[in-house]
């Protein structure tokens, strides 16, 4: 194979190469050739075979077959330097770090070899996955008054790599800013330096790819172009930049000026070519092309054939792009992420951050959402939620459902929230918590509404004739008994800005009637660990006032397991019938960690974040364990609903 330039590439990115045992794909465009000096570039049909690491003596050849033999050693350094570098392009990592040690360990600052030192230690350190031990060499180096920009590029790619590796917003910009001063110093340095102790393109090509990755990462196009132009004046092959600059064509809004010239790369089976031509192609309306181009995307990607991390960040907004267009939305990174954490009414990732609607993208989608008929995907865009995501996403919604001769009109149905499950199950620790909340009203449980949907269900089982003969369908029972609950909900009285919260634990039993009534309602179930709630079950003195005696599951561990298991497989199984409008929580992920549920919950319901729902989270006493081998015994049976439980009448009186 062509290993002209490949140190380059692996000193800059501190990675390793596959060594393939077949032709080199070339392949060639009228002003844009993949280069051959290049990995990313260097990408042929299966099976690979080998994998190696290299990294070539600053100033050096990549080693060949029958390479020359280095010059002789002239003192003690210099010989295990030239060691060091053997055992290295022999891909022996031990012996090599071994020799530098031995180096590190007698050598002076005044020593001639100490840049190229100072380098393969810290690169063989970065291989090792110790960035933290990388960043201690190349600081005992600015100790000693060593200034070069082999330093300045070692700390830059430590810090991207970091920064492109973190799942936290905040951190990833402050390591992408640091990384950008580094490699600004690269190629700002204007004192004359040792091609022999130097990266190759340390002050050119290479640390402007950097630095035009990372600008391309903190968003700043004009220059990241500049950057990635200048790379290429003085390489106008190197494939990471040409790819970048291409980027920076779409970004830019221009992306049906890639999809030419980035054909070669994707004949390679670069990852990269083929998600920058997806979202070419999602921009230019070619949309079946464009879910072809993500799926082989991430096939590519997924076998390692990826030039640039940066584009992992792509990947996952390219996901986002496609679900949506499919009609299955996934929250992620970028604008296509922030319309798909929107519809799909989940969180943002750490990565991600709110910032103002991609007015051109949400376009595209209302469109296509208008075209497939998804009023629930539009409606969501349109939620208080969304508007704090990406700012601005009302506005743009209402203007192209306007312009497609459609319109939004605020439904005056209710859409109310059932918050229920077992008892003792934490359902009051939530109700606090959305109480708290600006818009929604959560009050103490009305008890009543189980039973009305009990009685609903027998008088329309055992009276559907004579109602119908009476001239009452069910439509008409329905309403009535919908009236019945906002009435018992006191929903007339609340002012119309509160969303009302039923927390009434049995109420999700009733889960596939109520979602009939409020077509826009939502279901959120909480779950607690079964030992917890028998326990609680069996410290209860609940009296059923039909017998006067204790409550059924309340009596013994088995009736409160059979309880427990009953309510818990009857709300899920209905609530998989509405997988859109139904969310179950776990009771001890929402006390352990509050805010990441509680961003769930906020997400799924459309309202808007507020940290005030955090303060109003009440834990529910922890109950006294009692005799936790029988209670696990018990839930581990799974045995069916006692048959007294079938009845809504027996309801507690505390």
């Amino acid at each position: 194979g062509d290993a002209e330039g490949v140190n380059g590439w692996i000193a800059m990115r501190a990675r390793r190469v596959r060594v393939i045992d077949a032709p080199i794909v070339k392949a060639m465009a009228e002003s844009v050739q993949p280069a051959a000096a290049n990995p990313s570039a260097e990408i042929a049909a299966e099976p690979f075979v080998e994998e190696k690491t290299f990294f070539v003596a600053p100033g050096q050849e990549a080693p060949v077959a029958n390479q020359t033999q280095a010059p002789s050693p002239s003192g003690p350094i210099d010989a295990l330097l030239i060691q060091a570098w053997d055992r290295y392009h022999d891909n022996d990592l031990d012996g090599s770090r071994k020799a530098v040690e031995e180096i590190w360990a007698q050598l002076t600052p005044d020593h001639p070899d100490v840049v190229q030192v100072v380098t393969l230690r810290a690169h063989i350190q970065i291989l090792d996955k110790q960035p933290r031990e990388a960043l201690g060499t190349i600081g005992q180096a600015l100790d000693w008054g060593i200034h070069h920009p082999n330093i300045d590029m070692l700390q830059g790619v430590i810090v991207e790599n970091a920064g492109m590796t973190s799942l936290e917003h905040e951190h990833q910009q402050t390591c992408l800013e640091r990384a950008e001063a580094a490699f600004i110093a690269c190629v700002t340095h204007d004192a004359k330096i040792s091609a022999r102790d130097s990266l190759p393109g340390v002050t050119t090509w290479a640390a402007n790819t950097r630095l035009g990755t990372v600008r391309l990462v903190r968003g700043d196009i004009d220059g990241a172009q500049l950057a990635f132009e200048a790379a290429l004046e003085a390489d106008a092959e190197h494939a990471e930049a040409t790819l970048g600059l291409m980027e920076c064509w779409l970004e830019s809004g221009d992306g049906a000026r890639i999809l030419e010239p980035v054909m070669p790369y994707m004949e390679a089976n670069i990852a990269d070519a083929w998600m920058l031509a997806a979202a070419a192609c999602e921009e230019m309306g070619r949309l079946e092309d464009a879910l072809l181009f993500v799926g082989r995307a991430h096939e590519l990607q997924e076998n390692g054939l990826q030039a640039s991390m940066h584009r992992n960040l792509r990947m996952l907004e390219l996901l986002s792009m496609a679900g949506l267009y499919t009609g299955k939305p996934l929250s992620g990174p970028g604008s296509w992420g922030a319309l798909g954490a929107i519809v799909s009414r989940q969180p943002l990732p750490a990565i991600a951050k709110p910032g103002p609607v991609d007015g051109p993208k949400t376009v595209r989608l209302v469109t296509h959402c208008v075209t497939a008929g998804w009023a629930d995907m539009i409606e969501s865009m349109l939620e208080p939620r969304a508007e704090q995501v990406a700012p601005g996403i009302g506005d743009v919604v209402r203007r192209t459902l306007q312009a497609l001769g459609a319109e939004s009109i605020d439904s005056d149905v209710d859409c109310p929230v059932f918050v229920g499950g077992t008892w003792d199950a934490g359902v009051r620790s939530l109700q606090g918590a959305l109480d708290a909340h600006s818009s929604m009203e959560a009050g103490e449980e009305s008890k009543l509404i189980p039973i009305i949907c009990s009685l609903r269900n027998e008088w329309w089982s055992g009276m559907a004739g004579d109602l119908e003969a009476a001239g009452i369908g069910e439509q008409q029972l329905d309403d009535a008994v919908r009236g019945f609950i906002k009435g018992l909900l006191g929903q007339e009285s609340q002012p119309e800005a509160l969303r009302q919260v039923e927390t009434t634990p049995h109420t999700l039993l009733h889960l596939e009637t109520m979602a009939r009534m409020y077509p826009r309602s939502r279901f959120i179930h909480v779950v607690r660990d079964g030992r917890d709630v028998v326990s609680s079950l069996l410290g209860r003195d609940w009296i059923d006032p039909s017998t006067g005696e204790k409550v059924w599951c309340c009596r013994d561990p088995k009736a409160a397991a059979e309880y427990w298991v009953h309510v818990v497989d009857a709300i899920r199984q209905q609530g998989a019938r509405f997988p859109d409008r139904y969310l179950e929580i776990q009771y001890e992920d929402l006390i352990a960690h509050p805010e990441v549920v509680m961003r769930h919950v906020l997400a799924f319901l459309g309202e808007r974040w507020e940290s005030d729902v955090l303060e109003g989270i009440r834990p529910e006493p922890q109950p006294k364990v009692v005799d936790i081998e029988v209670i696990e015994a018990a839930i581990a049976n799974e045995m069916p609903l006692h048959a007294e439980a079938e009845t809504e009448s027996l309801h507690p009186s505390k």
